[in-house]
Parts: structure tokens; sequence; C-alpha cells
């Protein structure tokens, strides 16, 4: 989490309480994502696909596209989170 590793003086020599706020929100916001999409939009999915060689609806479509939408955007924070993680 880089508490350590401020604590010990690790990075940039001294602590920098402000950066390492914005990562555990971050990460925080990280969390939240991934459960909300194994909790709640993996399950729609799922109740909500189409049987083999039917078309998909228009309901599966937009869920499978908010899903992706919301795996793209952690993925992003992620690379937030390396990018903190170096600045440190």
């Amino acid at each position: 989490t880089g508490i350590i590793s401020a604590s010990m003086g690790a990075g940039k020599g001294y602590y920098d309480p402000t950066i390492l706020t914005i990562k555990h929100i971050v990460v925080a916001l990280i969390i939240i994502f991934g459960a909300n999409i194994s909790l709640r939009l993996v399950p729609k999915l799922r109740k909500i696909s189409p049987s083999p060689g039917s078309a998909p609806t228009a309901e599966f479509l937009k869920a499978k596209k908010h899903m992706k939408i919301e795996a793209a955007f952690s993925l992003v924070l992620w690379y937030v989170v390396v990018a903190l993680s170096v600045i440190m």
C-alpha cells in the first residue's frame, strides 16, 4: 500500500500523505467497480444471455457494453495506482 515504504523513507525521501491518500481512494474505487461487476453485472448477463443460435437482445448488449466500460475504467485506475506507486 505504500505506508510501510513511505514510513521507512523509501521513495521520494519524505512522507507524502496526499499521494498516499489518493492512491488508497483509487484502490477503493477499483474494489467497488470489481464488486459491481462480479456481484451485479455478471449475474445479470447470465440471466439475460441469449440461448445458443439466437440473437442477443438489446438489454443484453447494453449490459455487456456497461461491463466493458467498467472493466476498462478499472484497468485505467490500476495504471493510476502503478503510477502513484512509482511516484512514492
